[in-house]
């Protein structure tokens, strides 16, 4: 938390709470809108609405007051800090050739907090392990229910029982990555490919770095599916998450009903009601067990 604070400007300091920060999920900032953290308790609306040169004095803060080293994620919407955390942000968009060139203008900013919670599967990893062998398994819930925390927390696990891990973090929160060394604990025996696409981070680690387990987040595009259905073919288990709030509603959706029916996940984990917890545990044929 200490990390984010000190890359607040004060007058946003002052406005938040010490015994809301300690609970909190996210901080929202929008020009015009009161400041916003979110907690398990609720959303709390907190000072006096927020004027444009706050919003670019906040950022080049966030950023290091190096806009320019963010600036292809900024572009994306988003940039890690240290430690996992992630600023999500939006606003303006200016477009070139069909391609965003730039997001000179930015309205809101999201900065997602981080949870580092050892145990967090202990429940779920006797479900996922057989005869010492990593089972593929999907991680299923809707936003802030904890799947990154969940995911975390496997791969850390998977790498102490003496499996070799890697961790494909597209957005660097599962392993807050800092000049390529992991801030959270993620496991001895666990290799991390930071802020690469999976469509090129999952081939470029099952070249590189021969794991038995791939643990990745947000599955959701297709060439998410055919990287992982790739890895897969070279024996690899894919232990990985993805937005959906039922086992239902991701068979409906286009690359996860390829990678489901396939038969690719040996296990589906439903998350859902409060943050971390398991609501369904299905085999690959959506039985519950």
């Amino acid at each position: 938390m200490q990390a984010v604070l000190t890359r607040l400007p004060i007058w946003v300091r002052d406005r938040l709470p010490d015994d809301l920060v300690s609970q909190a999920d996210e901080i929202r900032l929008r020009i015009g809108q009161p400041v916003e953290l979110r907690t398990s308790s609720g959303s709390h609306l907190l000072g006096q609405p927020l004027l444009r040169d706050e919003m670019d004095e906040t950022v080049r803060m966030l950023a290091d007051h190096s806009i320019y080293a963010c600036e292809d994620r900024i572009r994306s919407g988003y940039f890690a800090l240290p430690g996992g955390f992630r600023v999500g942000l939006t606003g303006s968009y200016s477009m070139q050739n069909g391609v965003v060139s730039a997001l000179p203008r930015i309205g809101s900013i999201s900065i997602r907090m981080a949870r580092e919670i050892k145990g967090a599967a202990d429940k779920l990893m006797p479900h996922l392990m057989q005869n010492g062998r990593a089972l593929s398994t999907i991680i299923l819930s809707a936003p802030m229910m904890g799947k990154t925390t969940m995911l975390r927390d496997i791969a850390r696990q998977m790498s102490e029982l003496g499996l070799h891990v890697a961790i494909s973090d597209e957005r660097s929160e599962l392993a807050g990555s800092k000049d390529g060394v992991p801030q959270m604990d993620v496991g001895p025996r666990t290799d991390v490919c930071d802020g690469l696409p999976k469509r090129q981070a999952i081939p470029a680690l099952v070249r590189a770095m021969a794991p038995e387990v791939i643990v990745t987040d947000e599955l959701g595009h297709i060439e998410d599916a055919e990287a992982v259905q790739e890895a897969a073919r070279s024996g690899v288990a894919l232990i990985a998450s993805a937005h959906a709030g039922s086992y239902e509603e991701a068979k409906g959706r286009k690359a996860l009903a390829s990678l489901m029916e396939d038969g690719l996940f040996r296990r589906v984990v439903v998350l859902g009601g409060s943050p971390g917890r398991i609501q369904r545990i299905l085999n690959g044929a959506g039985e519950v067990i």
